[in-house]
């Protein structure tokens, strides 16, 4: 796939959603407002000419989403795409989002940690835990948020430690032998000093009956913990440490069948049920096994009314992804056994810096600069057995087991070792000028440099193509690009607490590879050797041009939002996967 070209466009009219843990009475009985960071800076939401919406960690585990899987319940246009694994599972905007296989190519929407920006989709899949709020931004934000957010950003606030002390313990017990567990500790740990702390663990044993094993699958084991330490390391610096582990260890997803087969397999599949089939038959577990861990160091600095912040992390993420491709118990004649073992190492380093001016003056602005180094490998295994002939007694009408040793059988194996390392550097700043108390001007630039560099090396014990194999391949691929993106608009109060805004926004996505487990001489073009360096099987940066209008609304003191929104957006060489 050198490149996908896409145009789409959409007009909607949406109420979006605000729900936020502190719009509720205050003592004197009035409203709270709403606050967000979606422009890097804390402000109203009736404020932000952004479509935004916001969850509050009370809303999210009031109604039981403990991820951004359950959360899009609550989001209009934010869709979670679940894949086999948390690898393969995406988050869409809008209907834009990307789903790959490939090592070299990035999300169309970004998600956000604390200010941190996660490199990979899956590992913003894990549980959510301690929650402040979730910000949800529709439409390209790469201007602030960077190159992965050319569809939206979903921006994920936790709780700060208190200054008193406090804490919970919270226990849960469902039916299907689910049980959950959290509890959290904060408060000051010395003048000036205060920590919070909290920890997580759930298993589930299974919705699906594995009838090869006779045990569930389907389920999951998940634990971890989060550190917060914020210091007032002087009248004018606060410092904030965080760090956080997850380990997830899941048999999901068993893929059960649930119509009757057409072919041999219908002797031994389990009887389909539709909606309602509860069990398969297969001889390696479908599974995910996860570990993350992050560290970050984030410096408020005050210099009069401005305010600079520098924000250091860096993040570790393993995912083990375990795969049974056959559905069935053992390979027969015809019927080939098709096992995958593809675990991932991946680590990112990023460094933000920016300055706010302050806020309430006629212009104001943030500025600041952005690096991104994000490193990820993987080794995939796939296992074949093929079946040509068995002596072993039919069990069905065209169906004969193939037992090792008795049949006739071939075991195709191919290993591939391929990675990725991305390098982003960026300049941006975005400004609003106050015209008058009504109405504002806005406008925003980020200017982007990325170096990709790729490798892949196969290797196979067949010379020639095999079920799901293909013969050995190496190739080494580098690129660079520069990118000018941003945005421009205005805003205008019509009436008290009823605000306007119409917006353009140049999003960028830079460019990728596709580099999987069986690229082959198909999908690059001829090399002057195959280990030599290339760059013409590049995949374009994925540009979109976006307006939108919209119309905020606030009633009933606050109690009553009702934030309206219309867009078109056009997406020029959008990555799919092929």
């Amino acid at each position: 796939m050198k490149s996908i070209l896409m145009a789409s466009s959409a007009l909607a009219m949406l109420a979006t959603p605000a729900f936020a843990q502190d719009a509720k009475p205050a003592d004197d009985g009035a409203i709270q407002e709403i606050v967000v960071t979606a422009q890097k800076r804390t402000e109203r939401l009736q404020d932000v000419p952004v479509a935004v919406s916001v969850l509050s960690g009370e809303t999210l585990t009031k109604l039981g989403a403990v991820n951004i899987e359950g959360a899009q319940r609550l989001v209009p246009s934010l869709t979670f795409l679940k894949g086999g694994t948390s690898l393969n599972s995406s988050l869409f905007l809008r209907g834009v989002g990307t789903i790959n296989f490939s090592i070299a190519a990035e999300p169309s929407v970004s998600t956000v940690l604390d200010g941190v920006v996660l490199a990979r989709a899956g590992e913003g899949f894990g549980d959510l835990y301690d929650l402040e709020r979730i910000e949800v931004l529709r439409g390209p934000q790469g201007t602030l948020f960077g190159k992965n957010a050319s569809a939206g950003v979903v921006n994920i606030i936790t709780k700060k430690p208190s200054d008193t002390l406090e804490g919970y313990v919270d226990l849960g017990y469902f039916s299907g032998k689910e049980y959950k567990a959290k509890a959290s500790i904060s408060g000051p740990l010395s003048d000036g000093v205060r920590a919070r702390v909290t920890g997580f663990y759930g298993s589930y044993d299974g919705n699906i009956t594995n009838l090869t094993r006779g045990t569930k699958v389907n389920g999951y084991e998940r634990y971890g913990a989060r550190a917060v330490i914020e210091a007032d390391a002087g009248e004018n610096l606060k410092l904030t440490f965080a760090a956080d582990y997850r380990k997830s260890d899941d048999d999901c997803c068993a893929e059960v069948i649930g119509t009757r087969a057409g072919n041999a397999t219908a002797a031994i599949l389990p009887t389909p049920l539709g909606d309602r089939t509860r069990s398969v038959i297969q001889n390696l577990i479908t599974a995910t096994k996860e570990t993350a861990w992050g560290v970050s160091l984030q410096a408020d600095l005050s210099l009069g009314d401005y305010t600079l912040t520098s924000i250091t992390a860096y993040r570790n993420w393993k995912n083990r992804e375990i795969r049974d491709g056959d559905w069935v118990d053992q390979a027969y004649v015809g019927i080939n056994q098709l096992h995958d073992d593809g675990p991932e190492k991946a680590n990112t380093f990023t460094q933000e810096l920016r300055l706010a001016s302050p806020a309430g003056k006629p212009f104001e602005y943030v500025v600041g600069a952005f690096y991104y180094r994000a490193k990820a490998q993987r080794v995939f295994t796939r296992n074949v057995i093929q079946c040509s002939a068995s002596t072993s007694a039919p069990i069905a009408a065209g169906l004969t087991p193939c037992l090792p040793g008795t049949s006739t059988t071939l075991n195709p194996i191919g290993s591939a070792n391929f990675g990725s390392t991305f390098d982003n550097i960026a300049v941006f700043g975005q400004a609003t000028y106050h015209v008058s108390d009504a109405f504002r001007l806005i406008g925003g630039l980020r200017y982007t440099h990325d170096k990709l560099d790729v490798f892949l090396d196969r290797v196979s014990n067949f010379a020639d193509n095999r079920p799901g194999i293909r013969p050995n391949f190496s190739f080494r691929g580098n690129t660079s690009r520069s990118n000018l993106s941003g945005k421009a608009g205005a805003q205008l109060d019509l009436r008290e607490n009823v605000m306007a805004y119409a917006t353009f926004s140049r999003g960028y996505k830079g460019p990728a590879y596709n580099v999987f487990f069986n690229q082959y001489k198909s999908a690059v073009p001829p090399l002057a050797g195959l280990a030599g360096i290339d760059d013409t099987n590049v995949i374009n940066a994925e540009t979109v041009n976006s307006y939108e209008v919209g119309l905020k609304n606030s009633f009933a003191g606050g109690r009553v939002i009702l934030n309206l929104a219309g867009f078109y957006a056009k997406y020029k060489n959008y990555q799919a996967n092929n």
